[in-house]
């Protein structure tokens, strides 16, 4: 054992990667993360996770000697909240980095989840209020698909262009830099007075249903 105030360093006790984690919080956040390596009186061999050794030009790069990138390709594919990867070292005790995908296993998300408008505002295009509905969307790591309208007329909408939408056809755009649904307000005109509910499909392998109700007010 090295004593105290001997003023060397023991190789086992350095912490040789910086950070040793990362968090994402949506998908659309996920990047390349740079790790530092302290290579002292040691050689990293690979990384690894669950036993399986990543690729490197695929799954990450090396820079020198000193610097990890993960890469953004590879964090995208994983499919666990938290996924451990090895850095295996030669010599000394291996050290863990620790990817946190913390919209794993969550459901996608709308924000409103309901709407109210009023029926005299979309009778006339030159009301101030005659706008279009814009619904902002969290994935949570899954891909937009459709809208449904639910109940009598209901079915499959149809999704239109940034611009110049027709309101018998297109009903909505899905933005997707910008993750958010925009109901036209040519579409919203055709509504009657009354209660309407919507599915919105998202997909992640599986399709996950999530409502949103309008209510149209004289």
């Amino acid at each position: 054992m090295i004593p105290p105030d001997s003023g060397e360093i023991d190789i086992d006790e350095i912490d040789r990667i910086d950070p040793d984690e990362v968090t994402f919080e949506s998908k659309g956040d996920i990047e390349d993360v740079d790790i530092e390596v302290d290579e002292t009186d040691t050689e990293l061999k690979g990384l690894y996770v669950d036993g399986d050794e990543l690729e490197e030009g695929e799954d990450y790069v090396t820079s020198g000697a000193l610097e990890v990138t993960i890469l953004e390709e590879f964090i995208e594919k994983l499919e666990e909240k938290e996924t451990v990867v090895e850095f295996d070292f030669k010599g000394v005790p291996d050290e863990d980095f620790i990817i946190n995908l913390d919209f794993i296993n969550e459901d996608p998300e709308l924000d409103p989840e309901e709407a109210v408008i009023d029926e005299d505002d979309y009778d006339d295009e030159d009301d101030d209020d005659y706008v279009d509905l814009i619904i902002k969307v969290t994935l949570n790591g899954y891909e937009f698909d459709k809208i449904i309208l639910v109940g009598d007329g209901g079915g499959e909408l149809n999704e239109g262009p940034n611009e110049g939408t027709d309101p018998d056809d297109d009903a909505y755009n899905w933005d997707e830099d910008d993750e958010e649904i925009v109901f036209y307000k040519e579409y919203l005109s055709t509504l009657d007075v009354g209660d309407y509910k919507f599915l919105f499909l998202f997909d992640d392998g599986d399709t996950e249903l999530v409502e949103f109700e309008l209510e149209v007010e004289e």
